[in-house]
């Protein structure tokens, strides 16, 4: 008999190791599912917190460490997840995916601006077990939001600076009979007829314009001469005993001579090929031109801006000089001694005005430097704001218009690919930016490629609120006038589109 209950007491063991293991399971999937439960729609309330942040946001121009505006919405994102969702072992995903369109609310057209936030979150279970049912030793959970901001409109005046690639490749013809360079012109003279028109004045506007061409300089008079002007400043690279710092160097002068008087009046030959000059000048010119055929790879680039004599972060604290009083500097027009691509051509910088800018005359050619552009153009900008002994009414007007730089470009930098992004990293766009920080608005800056993949150039994604590729010529006109929207609208109301709770 003892033997038969010892045996009973044995089987009834097991009987309750088994029936305990599910017991167990339900207790961990109890406890566990309702904390997996709570975790989801906290992360739920994370994500809706983050839509709406990042829509209130609405970051269209990158930060002053040069952080673009998806990194901060990320950024932003992230910061939410973690401070709403405890115990987050990792966030294997987040996504912020912007978006734009128009609705109808309450019989009315809006624009709107949609943000939505995707957030998936890593776990550790609490009751992991391979011998008990329950959650895999790291779960992962996820939630998503959706807002829309809806930008506010307002009539307001406008100072608008058009930096325009004036380069040779602009020469080039366009989805038609036309070229790049003649749809350009036909485009701004169509919107800023349109904005500077007596109908607009009429309704009250008062728009100023501003046009900066460019190619590998800008280009403006210096007196009776037109001139190829840098706006960069310059390090210096001499042997001091046998050269003079490349600022010193007149390089007005060497411009209107050949290589070989530079050559000759280098290497001692008569003084006749120095032209008044020292042969100290005529060697740093050489240095100059060796250091441009090392960087392009082209033995005869005779050039004038190579990166190796860039002083950066000087032509970024100095980008508002005005450099045309450094007269030595900027060669005239048409030289004999400088690679083709430096002017060569009859464009000129013209400064804000209520009237249309007159470009039809102005003829493209040479190779492409932006930064040149870029700079100048934030100079014509700066030249509109008003001096501190100016009414507080005329400050007050100025506060209020929007300030903008559109740039319309067909192609990377030539022959020199890495002075923008260089400029860009040093704070060249930051500094722009600063100076207009004072209005209402702050400066927008709108990137067009034409028949260009602008968006891939990592410099324009880092400087622009906004860049657009434009493939077909009968876009242009459309996507200025966007940018110019854009440019002038202020913040609005964010609202709460989309909460997902399943």
């Amino acid at each position: 008999m003892k033997t038969r209950i010892t045996r009973q007491r044995g089987v009834a063991a097991i009987y309750l190791v088994f029936l305990l293991i599910p017991l167990f399971g339900m207790v961990f999937l109890a406890i566990e599912g309702t904390r997996y439960i709570q975790k989801k729609n906290r992360l739920a309330d994370a994500a809706e917190a983050a839509a709406l942040a990042v829509s209130i946001a609405n970051r269209s121009a990158p930060g002053a460490g040069g952080q673009t505006p998806q990194a901060y919405a990320n950024h932003l994102a992230e910061q939410y997840v973690r401070a709403y969702v405890r115990h987050i072992d990792a966030v294997d995903q987040l996504q912020v995916q912007k978006t734009e369109g128009t609705e109808v609310i309450e019989e009315e057209e809006m624009e709107y601006i949609q943000y939505r936030v995707t957030a998936t979150t890593q776990h550790q279970s609490w009751f992991a077990s391979d011998a008990i049912p329950s959650f895999a030793a790291k779960e992962q959970i996820a939630n998503r939001a959706v807002a829309k901001n809806y930008p506010i409109k307002q009539e307001r005046n406008l100072d608008i600076v058009f930096v325009a690639d004036f380069s040779n490749s602009m020469n080039r013809g366009w989805n038609s009979y036309k070229t790049k360079i003649q749809v350009l012109k036909e485009e701004i003279n169509a919107i800023t007829a349109s904005l500077l028109s007596s109908q607009a004045k009429a309704d009250g506007f008062d728009h100023r314009v501003g046009f900066v061409p460019f190619n590998m300089r800008t280009s403006e008079r210096i007196g009776n001469s037109q001139r190829c002007i840098t706006q960069l400043r310059y390090r210096n690279k001499s042997n001091t005993s046998t050269e003079v710092n490349y600022e010193s160097v007149h390089w007005q002068h060497w411009g209107n001579y050949s290589y070989n008087d530079a050559y000759y009046c280098a290497n001692n030959y008569n003084s006749y090929y120095c032209h008044g000059r020292s042969r100290a000048e005529a060697r740093t010119v050489l240095k100059v031109f060796d250091a441009a055929k090392t960087e392009t790879g082209n033995s005869d680039a005779y050039y004038l801006d190579p990166f190796d004599f860039i002083a950066f972060q000087k032509s970024v604290n100095k980008v508002f000089e005005k450099k045309t009083s450094r007269a030595h500097l900027h060669p005239n027009q048409y030289q004999n001694l400088y690679g083709w691509g430096l002017c060569e051509t009859d464009f000129t910088t013209l400064e804000l005005a209520k009237t249309p800018p007159k470009i039809n005359s102005m003829d493209a050619n040479g190779y492409t430097a932006v930064f040149q552009g870029l700079m100048r153009g934030a100079q014509v900008l700066a030249d509109g704001i008003p001096s501190a002994a100016a009414s507080e009414a005329v400050q007050e007007e100025y506060k209020r218009r929007a300030k903008m730089i559109i740039i319309l470009s067909d192609g990377s930098e030539q022959p020199f690919h890495d002075t923008f992004g260089k400029l860009v990293d040093k704070g060249l766009c930051t500094t722009i930016r600063d100076k207009f920080k004072g209005s209402d608005l702050p400066l927008y800056i709108g990137v067009l490629g034409i028949a260009y993949q602008a968006t891939e150039q990592r410099a324009f994604e880092r400087c622009a609120n906004e860049v657009i590729d434009v493939s077909r010529s009968g876009d242009l006109k459309k996507k200025i006038e966007e940018l110019i929207a854009k440019g002038a609208r202020t913040d609005g109301i964010s609202r709460l589109y989309y909460r997902h709770s399943g």
